[in-house]
């Protein structure tokens, strides 16, 4: 089994997104997009002394697509000669202004951007990977048209694009999401994928489980009537429902079942109070950035603060799904340091790493998986 770091996470002053998305925003800035840095600011460390047997590489911001969806060939060619050990991706997601193209990407809409993008997207996982790749996608939200059109629109996108991944041997997820008020994002519960694996059953189509994204759920009033949130009743459902269409997982801990109820007191807990302000901030700088203060409340902290109960889920996870037979997973943490500054009070520093790393593999010790 290989324990993957996301790229997020190893890129501790991520000021490649902050050019990028620059670049974007104002044609003047555009030269910035050939002089990505994103690999160099990646914390080797991570995985060159012996502590992460690779890495999980995030999409956004690093500067593979023109605005076209089109490669850049010297980008492939830069990450080739790296030798970094890239074993899974993170496609690109929908958070971004819809006006970047080549960053901003909605598996659920019906633009005709999205066969390109997939394809593109698909390509770049299969160049990249020291085996067969897994791709990870967030669903898409419905935008401008209702949940069920959305449904369909994804449906059709990955029928489309399905047979392309079987012929370069990637694996695509779906990830299941956040909560957000804000907007209908799919995925959020396992309704959404019980509806698109009726419909589209494929050997190449599979989940990749968020367990802190899934915890995030009990902020929803509505939610909790039905659910033993107490006993995370809603991580041991959703993993029962998927099951072995379970592949790969993204790992970290939020603390939101033990603070639904007073939100505000989660955010001064958690995150410091320039962070804060810088994020509302930016947010009403780019008014059409698809976000909300509710993603503020998904963590992403390290294992070493997770409590028994969301470590035991955990291990239902690893028991229940086809994740071992994959081979892969992914330690997705918010660093404690941001540019250099605390901005995530219970975020990660690299003892934290190490401690959640030594955590996870005693929990994967055939011993500790066959009680």
């Amino acid at each position: 089994m290989k324990i993957l770091i996301s790229s997020i996470s190893a890129t501790p002053s991520p000021f490649y997104l902050l050019r990028e998305m620059a670049s974007r925003k104002f044609s003047s800035l555009k030269f910035l997009q050939k002089k990505n840095k994103a690999l160099k600011e990646l914390n080797s460390k991570y995985w060159e002394e012996s502590l992460y047997d690779g890495l999980e590489l995030n999409f956004p911001g690093l500067g593979f697509f023109d605005r076209n969806w089109n490669i850049r060939k010297e980008r492939i060619i830069e990450y080739k000669r790296s030798n970094y050990p890239f074993y899974s991706f993170h496609g690109c997601f929908d958070s971004f202004p819809k006006n970047f193209r080549g960053l901003y990407f909605n598996l659920a809409a019906s633009d005709n951007y999205i066969p390109k993008a997939l394809k593109s997207q698909i390509d770049v996982a299969a160049r990249l990977s020291k085996d067969t790749p897994i791709l990870v996608l967030h669903p898409g939200f419905a935008d401008r048209c209702s949940k069920e059109r959305a449904l369909d629109n994804l449906l059709f996108n990955l029928e489309g694009a399905l047979p392309y991944a079987r012929r370069r041997n990637v694996i695509l997820t779906l990830e299941n999401m956040n909560w957000n008020p804000t907007r209908k994002n799919l995925g959020y519960l396992a309704d959404d994928f019980d509806y698109i694996f009726r419909r589209l059953d494929d050997s190449n189509l599979k989940v990749t489980f968020d367990i802190g994204h899934m915890n995030t759920q009990v902020l929803n009033r509505k939610f909790r009537v039905s659910h033993d949130i107490e006993h995370l009743s809603h991580i041991s459902e959703f993993i029962e429902r998927m099951s072995k269409r379970i592949v790969h997982a993204h790992l970290h801990y939020n603390n939101c079942h033990n603070s639904f109820d007073n939100v505000q007191e989660l955010l001064k807990r958690s995150i410091t109070k320039w962070f804060y302000l810088g994020f509302m901030l930016w947010m009403k700088i780019n008014r059409s950035m698809i976000t909300n203060q509710s993603d503020l409340l998904d963590e992403h902290l390290p294992l070493n603060k997770a409590d028994k109960m969301t470590m035991d889920a955990i291990k239902n996870l690893l028991d229940k799904t086809a994740i071992k037979e994959y081979g892969k997973l992914t330690f997705e943490f918010t660093p404690k340091k941001i540019f250099k500054f605390v901005a995530m009070k219970n975020g990660a520093d690299m003892n934290d790493h190490m401690k959640s790393l030594e955590i996870m593999r005693n929990l994967m010790s055939p011993k500790i998986l066959n009680s």
